[in-house]
């Protein structure tokens, strides 16, 4: 007896030391993705996250999918935390019904990783190791809750089990069927092309940008990052192709990736000022229009509108 109950708090302590990497984990994307966090831009050397995390399947009614992920491990945590907190002699159906929910919270997270590794391999046809630790994860904790059950529960486990994940398998399925697939997927882009702007200019954003481009300051960009093109679409069609755009991705439709190499640019998108004397000064990570106009020293009492 003693054994088990030493099984089960060590247990318990690796449950609560993954829930909370996997809270970080999913928390970075999501604050990111809210632009809680300072910088946003696209990594060179991590496209493939990108393109997942801004495909037709990475949100659910307007939010990140990471942030579900989020809710979950932090349940998980909190549940965790409160059976070894909570005097177990005292209240044992309460430790029950704690130890039962944890177990399928994490069988539900299990089977919709499983779900969401298949679109990743078959439909956005990428790697995201961050979107491998999380799946590698919930898989773990689902192993873990599995182990603190009792043997006299077995029976019963596997049968309401096999129901919750036909049940979570099935709504998975129909939502991965009917994701608007017509919305900007940039996994789905031909290789080498930006996305479309959609949005019209105005012509105080036009100007900004003819400004921006006849005082060499230079947009780098790669046709793969959503945050530039979240960039451009700031401007609208109209003005974007005033810009002068660089395109870093070896990849990419008239790309000069070697200068981008050179010049060390790692972040997209990043704009290089130009001061009276040649001087640059490189900035990355989207800048709203009135940031670029202050930077880049156009004077416009009135905002960019």
């Amino acid at each position: 007896m003693a054994t088990v109950k030493f099984l089960d708090r060590h247990l318990r302590l690796i449950i609560i030391s993954l829930a909370t990497i996997g809270i970080i984990d999913t928390a970075t994307i999501t604050l990111g993705h809210w632009g809680w966090i300072v910088s946003v831009t696209c990594n060179s050397s991590n496209q493939g996250c990108e393109k997942a995390l801004q495909s037709a399947w990475g949100f659910v009614f307007g939010q990140p999918l990471s942030l579900f992920g989020l809710l979950a491990y932090s349940m998980i945590l909190l549940s965790t935390v409160i059976s070894i907190v909570l005097p177990k002699t005292r209240n044992m159906r309460i430790h029950s019904w704690n130890r039962r929910g944890t177990f399928f919270v994490s069988l539900i997270m299990a089977n919709f990783t499983l779900l969401l590794m298949s679109l990743l391999v078959f439909k956005i046809q990428v790697f995201c190791f961050f979107c491998l630790l999380s799946g590698t994860l919930s898989i773990a904790l689902l192993l873990l809750n599995a182990m603190r059950t009792p043997k006299d529960e077995y029976d019963q486990l596997i049968f309401d089990s096999t129901l919750m994940s036909l049940l979570v398998s099935t709504v998975g399925l129909i939502w991965a069927i009917t994701v608007d697939l017509s919305s900007t997927d940039y996994s789905r882009q031909p290789i080498g092309i930006s996305p479309a702007i959609v949005r019209m200019s105005t012509p105080s954003k036009i100007a900004l940008a003819e400004f921006l481009s006849n005082s060499d300051t230079t947009l780098y960009s790669v046709y793969w990052c959503p945050h530039c093109h979240d960039q451009k679409e700031l401007f609208g069609r109209e003005a974007a192709d005033r810009l002068r755009t660089i395109e870093c991705g070896i990849e990419g439709e008239n790309n000069q990736y070697s200068n981008c190499t050179k010049k060390g640019i790692t972040g997209f998108p990043s704009w290089d000022f130009k001061n009276k004397l040649g001087h640059s000064t490189l900035q990355s990570g989207i800048k709203s229009l009135n940031q670029l106009a202050e930077l880049s020293g156009y004077m416009k009492p009135c905002g960019i509108k």
